[in-house]
This record gives structure tokens, C-alpha cells and sequence, in this order.
């Protein structure tokens, strides 16, 4: 399972295609289960609902080829505000409710912590390279609510001065 496959930017040539091939590629190393993710800054605007960012017919034909998938709405949040607006009555609930899966990348120590007690997202993505404390009761408060916590590794591998982090 890869439960963040990034949509190319509006601006690459063409994302279906590019977004086709990725799924494919996986598809054919073995994985069953994605999830297609769209990321946004802050807060989401209308143009960031699922069905404007990816047609419905690639979720269709990729459900037809026995691959689950998840709709992923992962949201780099540098303000304790911004978290706020992903509880469930929030101005944005109708944008976030499209998505099957909600994911918080917290930029900064009180985002975090906002993050793993307040908010209603599935998933708290730490970069690991970052610099604020991850305190083990905040963990807890996120693992309590039943939240995830995902360290992405894929950019270290690829970059010889982000191992080390």
C-alpha cells in the first residue's frame, strides 16, 4: 500500500497522464491499495475539492482494476489557527468531507501539538527533519484519538545530506 501518491501540479504537461503511469508503476510492483493526495497550504480553496483536482473517471478505472483508492487531502499547517479549521465544524468541512483521508504536516512545535490533541485528522506527518521537540504525551494524545503518525524517508534516500536527519 502507498497511502501518499502525490498528484502532479496543474502545471506539468499532463497530470491524468503522469498520474496514470505513476499508478501503473505501482500497480505493477504489487501495490493494491493507494491513496491519490492532493496537498494544500492553510486552508483549502474550492478549487482544492477532489473532483476538480482528479477526474472521477481515473478513481472508476483504477477500481476496476482490483485497486483500492483512497482520496488523501494532506495539509502543510504552519499556524495553531490553521489546525483549528480541520475539526468538524469548520467553514472548510465541506472540501475536507470529499477526501477519504485527512493529513496534517505540522511546520512548527505548537502546530504539532495542536495537531495530535485537537484535530480530526487521520494522519500527522512529521518531517524529520524538523526542529521543534515531539514530546511523547503529544504522540500519545494523537495514537489515543486514533490518529497516525507517518515520517516520510523516501527524500532522504534520495538526498545524502538528509540521511543524516
Amino acid at each position: 500500500m502507498d497511502l501518499f501518491v502525490a498528484l502532479p501540479s496543474k502545471k506539468s504537461e499532463s497530470p491524468q497522464a503522469l498520474t496514470t503511469k505513476i499508478i501503473e508503476r505501482l500497480a505493477g510492483t504489487g501495490f493494491d491499495t493507494l491513496a491519490l493526495t492532493h496537498t494544500v497550504y492553510g486552508r483549502p480553496k474550492p478549487e482544492d475539492a477532489f473532483d476538480k483536482i482528479i477526474p472521477q473517471e481515473l478513481v472508476v478505472s483504477l477500481s476496476k482494476k482490483k485497486i483500492r483508492v483512497f482520496r488523501r487531502l494532506h495539509v502543510v499547517v504552519e499556524n495553531v489557527s490553521d489546525v483549528g479549521l480541520y475539526n468538524s465544524q469548520s467553514p472548510v468541512s465541506e472540501i475536507v468531507n470529499e477526501y477519504d483521508l485527512l493529513s496534517l504536516a505540522p511546520r512548527n512545535e505548537a502546530a504539532f501539538q495542536a495537531a495530535c490533541s485537537s484535530s480530526n485528522c487521520d494522519i500527522i506527518t512529521i518531517d524529520y527533519s524538523s526542529s521543534f521537540k515531539i514530546r511523547g504525551i503529544d504522540i500519545n494524545s494523537a495514537t489515543n484519538r486514533q490518529a497516525v503518525i507517518e515520517i516520510p524517508y523516501a527524500h532522504a534516500l534520495l538526498n545524502v545530506r538528509a540521511r543524516k536527519s
